[in-house]
């Protein structure tokens, strides 16, 4: 399968992937499996905004965003087994959830990488931060600054995250942005004669 193929494989099977998890999750009473269609639908909204990036800088991109956006809701299984509590029933997200937190996160990849890693880590954290804020409880984004009050999103608000992000994954890949930012697509050589 060549890789453009491949790339339409990944950006149907998330897409229907996230669609699939968010309708039997509405459905699904067991903890352990409303959490798993959690990650599943996380790691599907991450990797279809970052698939149009395959071309040019291969798959890193989709693996790397998945990972960030299913790693975030490690806080919820470690406060879980803190407290003593199910993971459904805790009620309001850590500081994680914020967005504070997705820039200390995002530049750390950055740091700890390079460019490339932390856009597709800071696409991961933003799709897990937009799709938790448009479900109950919401989400504590204004952490530090006000952690009182938890934040809920319209649902089109994600879609419409996907649709930018996407779009910007695409101005990427085709080279819209500038070299010093490191994000130019690869130069594939001339074969060799």
């Amino acid at each position: 399968m060549c890789q453009g193929a491949a790339q339409l494989v990944v950006i149907v099977g998330a897409l229907a992937a996230w669609l699939s998890a968010d309708l039997l999750q509405a459905r699904v009473a067991q903890p352990a499996l409303w959490g798993a269609l959690d990650l599943v639908a996380h790691a599907a909204v991450a990797a279809l905004c970052v698939a149009w990036l395959v071309p040019s800088w291969g798959w890193a991109p989709v693996v790397v965003a998945a990972c960030a956006a299913t790693a975030l809701d490690v806080d919820h299984i470690a406060t879980a087994r803190f407290e003593g509590a199910r993971i459904t029933s805790l009620g309001t997200r850590s500081a994680l959830h914020s967005l504070v937190g997705i820039l200390v996160l995002t530049g750390l990849a950055g740091w700890l990488g390079n460019p490339r890693v932390a856009l597709a880590t800071g696409a991961g954290l933003l799709t897990h931060l937009c799709r938790d804020a448009t479900q109950v409880p919401g989400i504590p984004l204004w952490v530090p600054f006000n952690a009182a009050d938890d934040v809920m999103l319209p649902s089109w608000t994600l879609p419409a995250l996907v649709t930018l992000l996407s779009a910007g994954a695409l101005l990427v890949a085709r080279g819209g942005l500038p070299a010093r930012w490191g994000m130019r697509p690869r130069r594939h050589a001339p074969p060799a004669q």
